[in-house]
Order: structure tokens, then C-alpha cells, then sequence
């Protein structure tokens, strides 16, 4: 079975479930003449909370647990930061293919 260090929604340090999902390459127009191409590749790892708030539908609680998160990680909010999770978690949303699976807890401090 696969582990993940990190929540793939919110970077949460201790992972709990896997949600299958299919394969896809994101584009992105990021400025004049420049793009970001990103390509996410199987299950997606969620840690507790953030499966939780998946399983209730509240998209929009998901979307301010990872801002938090990542500005408590990070130090910075970009202007941009809540715009470019929410496409994050409209992708995870748009290409998850099945019922979440669990997994065994691995936190960082496991690694």
C-alpha cells in the first residue's frame, strides 16, 4: 500500500486516507508567454480533517483549513493563494473516481 507524508489538501504532517483518482495534466497561464504545467498521478492522500470536511460536501471549510495551513507552513499569503487551492481542490473534486480508502497513519515523524 502506498503512504504519503503530507495531506495532498492541506499538508497536514499525518495522512489517513487515500481517495483514487484519475490521472490528469493541469495548465496554467501564470503570465505574458509563461505557463505551469503540473500532472498529478493516482490517489490523492487526505489526513483526517480534511476527509472529514470531504465526506460532508463543505468544500468551502476545506478550502480554509489549506490556506491556514499553508500560511502557518509558509509564512507568507500570496495574493493569489485562496484562487489557486480552490483549483487544486476543484481538480481533486473533478477527478476523484471513487470512495476514500484507509491507510495506515504516517506522520513525518515516522519517516
Amino acid at each position: 500500500m502506498r503512504h504519503w507524508p503530507v495531506c495532498d489538501l492541506c499538508s497536514e504532517p499525518s495522512v489517513r486516507w487515500s481517495y483514487p483518482a484519475t490521472d490528469f495534466v493541469d495548465v496554467l497561464a501564470v503570465g505574458p508567454g509563461r505557463t505551469l504545467v503540473s500532472e498529478s498521478v493516482g490517489g490523492w492522500a487526505a489526513c483526517e480533517e480534511c476527509h472529514c470536511l470531504i465526506e460532508a460536501g463543505d468544500r468551502e471549510a476545506l478550502l480554509q483549513r489549506s490556506v491556514e495551513n499553508f500560511v502557518a507552513l509558509y509564512g507568507v499569503r500570496p495574493p493569489s493563494l485562496v484562487a489557486d487551492l480552490r483549483r487544486v481542490h476543484d481538480q481533486f473534486f473533478a477527478h476523484r473516481c471513487g470512495p476514500a480508502v484507509e491507510v495506515a497513519i504516517l506522520s513525518t515523524s515516522q519517516r
